[in-house]
């Protein structure tokens, strides 16, 4: 027994001098944004693209504005703020460094920061449209009590038109077509819209599976380039929504194994 007893307490001792497990690392969901926030934080092309697209848009708006003839309208030009004219990438990395994953109250406290730097391009643009007189709206799913930082965020990048009352901001519904609508209803002739996302430019765009939002792009093939001036934005946005059929409930891991799902493979 005292054999027994002997060796159990032997055993005991060498357990206890053993280093503790540690504990499995929680695996970070938010490295799907990794590639995606790189790409346009560091990648060349995508400024090359951004500063493309301002210039097919700047040149457009000239040419509209040379036969412009109208008594009754007044000359206007509509644009998505986020990552159209404001670069909100850094917010992507937060989440991405944290492994913490979009919130309404994170987005609030980066957007009161105040200080999103300008997309390539977008502050020459805007200014050759002030130039031509051309009156600018702002039209963004920020919400209204995101005003005040969100103005004060453009005027220190230096971007035209940037009172209050050229800012629609969203209110109560993220459908952008009111506020377009009531834009027009004042008087105003959209010239052209810019955007990140489709639904800048259309309601068609806001739902439906990707499949169906692809054939509405190939029906309005004529407007991109003339009227519609898309922006890259691989980080978010209804296309990711419409990947996972929009289910925002799910976890981010299920998220990922869905646009995994959805990838076109080559058996190899």
């Amino acid at each position: 027994m005292r054999h027994f007893i002997l060796a159990l307490t032997v055993a005991s001792t060498i357990a206890s001098c053993q280093p503790a497990k540690s504990p499995q690392s929680e695996p970070n969901n938010q490295l799907s944004l990794l590639s995606a926030t790189a790409y346009t934080q560091q990648s060349a092309e995508y400024r090359a693209v951004c500063l493309q697209t301002y210039q097919l848009a700047g040149r457009a708006l000239t040419e509209k504005m040379a036969e412009y003839n109208s008594d009754s309208l007044k000359p206007a030009i509509v644009l998505d703020l986020d990552e159209t004219v404001l670069d909100n990438s850094p917010y992507t990395a937060w989440q991405i460094a944290n492994n913490k994953p979009y919130t309404t109250e994170t987005w609030q406290k980066w957007t009161a920061m105040g200080k999103a730097k300008a997309v390539p391009g977008s502050k020459k643009f805007l200014k050759l449209a002030d130039s031509l007189d051309v009156t600018i709206f702002y039209l963004s799913n920020r919400r209204v009590n995101r005003l005040e930082p969100t103005v004060k965020n453009m005027k220190d990048l230096g971007m035209p038109q940037s009172e209050p009352d050229h800012f629609y901001l969203k209110s109560s519904t993220s459908d952008k077509q009111p506020r377009r609508d009531s834009i027009m209803s004042q008087g105003y002739d959209i010239l052209l819209f810019c955007g990140d996302n489709l639904g800048d430019f259309g309601s068609e765009w806001d739902h439906g599976t990707t499949a169906q939002r692809n054939e509405t792009v190939l029906n309005s093939s004529s407007s991109f380039g003339t009227e519609f001036f898309i922006f890259p934005n691989p980080m978010y946005g209804k296309w990711d929504a419409a990947l996972l059929d929009y289910n925002r409930d799910t976890s981010e891991a299920a998220k990922n194994q869905m646009r995994i799902d959805k990838l076109e493979k080559v058996e190899i």
